[in-house]
């Protein structure tokens, strides 16, 4: 008699920990810095936070699991680590290789709020691995299922933070994905939107897609879970039936909240230098190469104070050199240029930011500009272990020194109207890569 083979696992955690580096009194004044030598108030110090400690588990085609503990448990973390925003510090997170994964873990993530709707899809999709003509195909489906026909070319940031919820669930759900991640989800929207997301998760439950729901709402959990899954300070309480694990989830609440403890650790993270003053002596000769000229304007793109002492500032001149300060949570308005660089500071970015960096430029340029970025290359887009530079300097999938693949960034700008190409260049002194950005 033939032996039936046991499906693979949608999910499998073997031992899983993540740790997290906090930093106090941190800061990038020099001033702080050297109040810092004198006195142990001003200086930084660093902890580690363990937000999960070996948790192992297994989840099987089709489940419907959720993920219920007190804020700061490690559900949203987890939930993390199985879309690939952060990697596990030690132990085994395993996933069928072609899998599609669509979340809706936080408004905002894979969004920009400068954009209209429609860019944004296409921003989002892309992050997702979807082409060009894949989201252009599936980009109907969701403007129909959101009900934002009226509001796709608003920008975002005028949105409701239901509407935006609309438009995140629209894009994960016609993505067609084989595990869905769902992070409170019902916490904004209104009724009849919240029936209809139920209706999408109850056909992707028959189909046999896998669910992974974290929510504090014991009825949201019991409408769609089998299964809970109980997390506490980083561990594993419970996994088994849906309302025994409420049940259990109820005592914890009735005892005292917990004290996360942080543990001091000596080692953090080599990052490059502060990229926010004056580019280094590659960039001017790279854009010579390129065909700069003392007439052309030209823009340096940083994460902190400027400054314009020599090099590019002084081979164009004051009045056609600017530097655009880039802060994620608010883009101020971009001055005109001719050829833009952001020396060293995409390895300071995590994936959303760097594409909202991408997308708030290009949206800016004008005819024949050309943005140029340097970033660490991962030669491997399947590998996401730690990567030792030439220069010495360790860098990582999800946590800074960031890095990335070239189809990864080349893929976003796709998706927001622009082409990417390679730049030679053989003086970085860190041993970035560079690449150069042109609106299509």
């Amino acid at each position: 008699m033939p032996v039936e083979r046991a499906a693979t696992p949608a999910v499998e955690a073997r031992a899983v920990s993540k740790r997290f580096v906090l930093h106090h009194n941190r800061s990038a004044s020099l001033k702080v810095s050297f109040l810092g030598l004198l006195n142990k108030s001003y200086r930084e110090v660093t902890e580690e936070f363990w937000a999960l400690r070996d948790i192992s588990f297994t989840i099987r085609p089709g489940e419907s699991v959720g993920l219920v503990g007190r804020n700061g448990s490690g559900k949203s973390t987890l939930l993390k680590l199985v879309a690939g925003i952060h990697r596990p510090t030690s132990g085994h997170l395993l996933l069928p290789a072609a899998a599609r994964i669509g979340t809706m873990i936080e408004l905002g993530v894979g969004f920009h709020p400068d954009l209209s709707g429609t860019e944004n899809v296409f921003l989002n999709a892309s992050i997702h691995g979807l082409t060009r003509p894949a989201i252009e195909a599936i980009y109907p489906r969701v403007v129909e299922y959101s009900g934002l026909g009226r509001f796709m070319d608003v920008a975002l940031k005028n949105y409701s933070s239901g509407m935006h919820m609309r438009l995140g669930f629209a894009i994960a759900a016609n993505l067609e994905p084989d595990i869905l991640l769902l992070d409170e989800i019902f916490a904004v929207g209104d009724a009849d939107f919240q029936q209809q997301c139920m209706k999408t998760i109850d056909t992707f439950i028959a189909e046999g897609r896998t669910l992974l729901f974290v929510s504090h709402a014991a009825s949201a959990v019991q409408a769609i879970c089998r299964r809970v899954c109980l997390l506490d300070r980083g561990d594993l309480l419970f996994d088994g039936p849906v309302e025994s694990g409420l049940a259990e989830y109820q005592r914890l609440l009735a005892g005292p909240a917990p004290e996360h403890q942080a543990t001091p650790v000596q080692d953090a993270p080599v990052l490059p230098p502060p990229a926010g003053g004056e580019p280094e002596s590659w960039a001017l000769d790279l854009l010579e190469r390129e065909g700069l000229k003392p007439v052309h304007q030209v823009l340096a793109i940083g994460l902190g104070t400027p400054s314009r002492s020599g090099g590019l500032a002084d081979y164009v001149g004051a009045a056609n050199y600017s530097h655009w300060q880039y802060d994620p949570a608010h883009l101020p308005p971009l001055p005109p240029f001719d050829y833009a660089i952001a020396p060293s500071v995409l390895p300071r970015l995590s994936l959303n930011a760097t594409a909202a960096l991408i997308a708030g430029v290009v949206r800016g340029m004008r005819p024949g500009a050309r943005l140029y970025l340097s970033w660490f290359e991962a030669p491997d887009p399947a590998v996401l272990e730690p990567l030792v530079r030439s220069a010495g300097i360790t860098t990582f999938a999800d946590t800074a020194p960031y890095h990335c693949s070239f189809e990864l960034l080349a893929g976003i700008c796709d998706a927001v109207g622009a082409r990417a190409a390679r730049v030679r260049v053989n003086s970085h002194p860190r041993g970035e890569s560079v690449l150069v950005v042109v609106r299509s």
